[in-house]
């Protein structure tokens, strides 16, 4: 069985340590998290997000090593794109 780091029995005791509070009954520490859980769930979508394209693109290249008619194909898309995204900055 796990226990979770919170759910410790000890868990006031520690922050009352932690915060140089000492002698005080009627004192009861909540540690909030806040933005920080937000941040870290926003960085695992991002980072799964990103391994995908990576992988994605490792694919491709290596579809386009084995099938020498793909590389062309995956050329002239590729200047297709470059072309398209110069006209949409104007250039």
């Amino acid at each position: 069985m796990k226990l979770k780091k919170n759910s410790l029995p000890f868990k006031e005791i520690a922050l009352k340590h932690k915060y140089n509070v000492e002698n005080e009954e009627n004192v009861v520490l909540i540690e909030e998290k806040g933005g920080r859980v937000v941040a870290e769930v926003v960085m695992q979508i991002v980072r799964i997000i990103v391994y995908t394209l990576l992988l994605a693109l490792a694919f491709i290249g290596l579809i386009s090593i084995i099938i020498p008619d793909t590389r062309d194909i995956l050329i002239k898309q590729a200047v297709s794109v470059v072309d398209e995204f110069m006209g949409l900055w104007g250039h």
